[in-house]
């Protein structure tokens, strides 16, 4: 006996229980939502490992890692936070000067 239970959830499960017990041979195919998210979650899992290299994405983050330590470098040697501000107030000012001197 072949058969598709559409809906899962208590109801679903109680009727593919009962068949069972009246068929041990009895083919069950339910389909829930939650069944359907678990198939396409899979594939996207069985996609993404086929397509990403685990190798080349470890090497990519070592990568995005190592810039970010940079960063890093260079916001302390700057002097920190207070650097960053100051050098961007400076920057600022610079490149805006006439903008600003036009509005006083």
């Amino acid at each position: 006996m072949k058969v598709v239970i559409v809906g899962g959830v208590a109801g679903g499960a109680t009727a593919a229980a009962r068949i069972r017990r009246l068929d041990e041979q009895a083919e069950i195919f339910e389909e829930s939502w939650e069944a359907a998210s678990n198939r396409v979650r899979a594939a996207m899992e069985s996609i993404y490992s086929d397509i990403i290299n685990d190798e080349a994405f470890i090497d990519m983050l070592n990568t995005i890692e190592k810039i970010v330590n940079a960063l890093n470098k260079l916001i302390d040697s700057i002097g920190g936070l207070k650097g960053v501000i100051a050098a961007l107030g400076v920057v600022g000012t610079r490149v805006f000067k006439e903008q600003i001197g036009s509005s006083l």
